[in-house]
């Protein structure tokens, strides 16, 4: 069972209950405009181009065997029609069956970054591959290295992403291979997945932490490419789960933050009585750094991170209308 992974960071501290390693799952539905993590859009791997780290020497130009790669105005162009190890059209738009491809890289040796020869050619690292392919006990491996550090803090293992439940088949298997090893697990969703699937995956964890990113279906289309109905159903089915459930909701001034959005995210929240809290999740404009130079993906924003004064003006009034606790970073 291989899956692709974006990242594996340890020592997480906001990822759920105690000291945590999250796991980045590769690949989303959603294509939300102020999104963090621009990397794990597509569920194939990636070239990645890091510009303040080339020194324009050629030797990936002259690596690409389809002649993607060319330098331009200073900097090294990409083609990416020419790619060959490019990911798919349903691997980039968030088909996560495109998931199962893995992309071969272009020279034919595998999901790994030496089957890339620009990137294995590259004497800077500027280029890289984003997207690694791990199986099950890899990924279980470099998790268990810290499991005292688990049961010291009361802490476990966070599956993240991208969207963890695109990934169904490796999501579950890891799942249940952490639970074997006595690891609290939690699974941060948007909720956008078949209900059966997010139901599986859920009555499997410790802990769900569920995104509410606005509450009103056409804004939501606009600001994440998808409409809310599916979520908002998922949520609710959630509570025949009985997996405890914390709800984020990321603050965008701006996009989701006046009293109307607020004031209709704290009435779904209302509703749901199995959400036991939420958080408030203040924009931060760190996901900038990742949008990758070639193929851009991901919008940048003239917004500002609203200050820790609003969050906790928005976070009382929440708290108050929802009648849960609400807390904010």
């Amino acid at each position: 069972m291989t899956g692709i992974i974006s990242n594996i960071q340890r020592f997480s501290l906001h990822d759920g209950p105690g000291v945590r390693t999250t796991v980045f799952f590769k690949g989303c539905p959603l294509r939300c405009v102020w999104c963090h993590n621009p990397e794990t859009y597509a569920f194939g791997q990636e070239l990645r181009y890091k510009r303040a780290d080339c020194v324009f020497c050629g030797s990936c130009v002259k690596a690409c065997p389809v002649g993607a790669l060319s330098v331009a105005d200073g900097r090294i162009a990409y083609d990416i029609g020419l790619c060959t190890s490019k990911p798919t059209p349903r691997e980039r738009h968030g088909d996560s069956q495109g998931a199962k491809s893995l992309g071969q890289g272009c020279g034919g040796g595998g999901p790994t970054a030496a089957s890339f020869p620009c990137v294995r050619e590259c004497p800077t690292g500027a280029l890289a591959v984003t997207g690694q392919a791990m199986t099950v006990g890899e990924v279980v491996e470099e998790i268990l290295s810290d499991a005292a550090m688990y049961e010291r803090t009361g802490g476990g293992v966070t599956l993240s992403g991208g969207e963890a439940s695109a990934q169904y088949e490796f999501a579950k298997s890891l799942i249940e291979a952490l639970k074997v090893e006595g690891i609290h697990v939690a699974l941060d969703t948007c909720g956008q997945c078949a209900p059966d699937r997010l139901m599986t995956l859920a009555g499997l964890c410790d802990l769900v932490l569920f995104d509410l990113k606005h509450a009103d279906p056409q804004k939501h289309r606009e600001q994440t490419g998808i409409d809310n109905r599916l979520i908002l159903q998922n949520l609710c089915e959630l509570g025949e789960v009985g997996t405890p459930v914390e709800a984020r909701i990321p603050v965008i001034p701006g996009l989701n933050d006046d009293d109307e959005d607020i004031s209709a995210m704290a009435k779904i929240l209302a509703d749901n009585l199995h959400v036991e809290r939420a958080v408030l999740l203040g924009y931060h404009p760190l996901g900038r750094a990742k949008i990758y130079d070639f193929d851009r993906q991901g919008g940048v924003l003239g917004v500002k991170p609203p200050s820790r004064a609003r969050l906790h003006e928005l976070a009382e009034r929440m708290q108050k209308e929802a009648g849960i606790p609400v807390t904010y970073r």
